[in-house]
């Protein structure tokens, strides 16, 4: 009885370990505590190696994936955002 419960509580704490990798790793929480649920520790070694995952969004002229913090599109040669566009000039 002492060893279920000792397993329970290492495998719930590698499950929230997961958790806490995937958010901070910018991966869907939800899916690698499923993961984490069925497979147990193993899911959380693979975690551990992925590298970050950044934020993506999508240029409103090409539809081509870019980072969130982009402000020209290296597909379509397009600034996204006309005021960014404006500080780079007074800069240069």
């Amino acid at each position: 009885m002492e060893t279920g419960i000792f397993v329970l509580m290492f495998w719930l704490l590698w499950m929230f370990v997961a958790v806490a990798l995937a958010r901070r790793r910018n991966r869907s929480t939800v899916g690698w505590f499923l993961w984490s649920f069925f497979f147990g520790v193993f899911p959380v070694i693979v975690l551990a190696v992925l590298p970050n995952k950044v934020p993506q969004k999508k240029c409103p002229f090409c539809a081509a994936a870019m980072p969130v913090e982009a402000i020209y599109c290296i597909n379509c040669k397009m600034f996204i955002n006309k005021e960014m566009k404006d500080e780079r000039n007074e800069k240069n």
